[in-house]
């Protein structure tokens, strides 16, 4: 039971750390592929724009790509999306060039930076940024980060205390043997020793048993949702995440344990 216990609780609390990591990757590439976007002054010739991206945008801070757009390509986009040459009207192409910049760390803060370093542009007349996006994002990231550290935290400290019970049941069930074995010369560490040996393999036993409960669910579970949410695990993946979930249960059953130990030794 202690190790079905545990295991239950290290594979929700995988389970939970999982979607945490998957749901904030998933929003890291979307803030990712957000850019903020500067238009110049129409007046500007696309090879005078072109000089002012590579001498003062690709040079700014937290820069990761830059991707400009001439008067030419706008004007060539604009008239496939509408079907109307606004050239052929005005005689003139009114339309500005412009340059979409994407940040290495896409956060609120730094994109509200690159955009007042932006303004500091000369002939840079608009920039249209994703600022409040990337920050509505950006909390709501930290928000599931949140509620994942706190469930696992209340599930490992439910377990930790369920095995310091059974521990403390172990020595009542115990109580005699230990009595008899005590006359007999054995010192508490001799005694104790065979317990705590015994909780670290239930330990052990409960970091595979949670690990089985989170391939269960991954495969008959989550594998049905991958056309909503995709989640998936790679070998890499399950081994660190076994081996992560056998220390967990090793260290948890142990410390109760020792702890049941040192309270019976005072």
């Amino acid at each position: 039971m202690q190790a079905l216990t545990l295991g239950v609780a290290l594979g929700v609390s995988a389970l939970f750390v999982l979607l945490a990591w998957k749901a904030h990757e998933a929003m890291a590439g979307l803030r990712a592929n957000l850019a903020v976007e500067a238009f110049f002054d129409p007046d500007v010739a696309s090879q005078d724009a072109s000089a002012i991206v590579d001498q003062n945008v690709k040079s700014l801070p937290g820069v990761s790509r830059v991707i400009f757009i001439s008067k030419e390509q706008a004007l060539q986009d604009y008239a496939r999306m509408s079907g109307e040459n606004p050239e052929q009207v005005l005689g003139v192409n009114p339309l500005p060039a412009s340059v979409k910049i994407f940040l290495a760390e896409p956060t609120a803060r730094s994109a509200q930076n690159l955009e007042a370093s932006l303004r500091n542009i000369p002939k840079v007349q608009e920039i249209k940024s994703n600022a409040p996006l990337i920050g509505i994002m950006e909390s709501r990231s930290h928000a599931i980060d949140r509620i994942a550290v706190i469930l696992c935290a209340l599930l490992l400290l439910a377990a930790f205390f369920y095995a310091l019970t059974a521990a403390r049941h172990g020595v009542e069930v115990r109580r005699e043997t230990i009595h008899a074995l005590t006359r007999m010369g054995a010192t508490r560490w001799m005694v104790h020793a065979p317990m705590i040996l015994y909780s670290s393999l239930v330990g052990i036993m409960g970091g595979v048993i949670g690990m089985g409960i989170l391939l269960l669910i991954h495969e008959q579970v989550l594998a049905a949702m991958s056309d909503v949410f995709v989640v998936s695990l790679t070998s890499r993946e399950c081994i660190i995440g076994c081996g992560v979930l056998v220390v967990s249960g090793f260290a948890i059953s142990v410390v109760a344990g020792i702890l049941n130990f040192q309270r019976e030794r005072a």
